[in-house]
């Protein structure tokens, strides 16, 4: 079993990502505001992170840049880097096949 952060929140979508349907995100809030190192200040909200998401997501076909096994479980971790309201940022989302029609939303951040 793959485990996940407990605050995570979840949210409706419908998108398309690497040819396959996707319904819902799964938002991990409290790391998109902190940052890793727990020292990063974010004003973004949960409307502005899903808005960027299903933007950066929608319709596109990526590789995964690299994967981890959980047991029988895998989770392949994506980047994208691209400009939203003219400002560049950098999502990070996972998709796992315990939960396959849901995308995990790591961080979001400017760069």
């Amino acid at each position: 079993m793959i485990k996940r952060p407990l605050g995570l929140i979840f949210c409706e979508t419908n998108l398309i990502f690497n040819y396959s349907y996707y319904l819902k995100f799964e938002v991990d809030l409290d790391h998109i505001k902190l940052g890793k190192s727990q020292t990063r200040s974010s004003p973004l909200t949960l409307a502005t992170v899903m808005e960027i998401s299903e933007l950066f997501i929608n319709n596109q076909f990526l590789y995964p840049e690299s994967e981890t096994k959980y047991g029988s479980d895998l989770c392949e971790y994506f980047s994208i880097i691209n400009n939203y309201k003219t400002k560049k940022y950098k999502l990070v989302f996972c998709i796992c096949t315990d939960r396959p029609h849901a995308i995990g939303i790591l961080t979001l951040h400017r760069i």
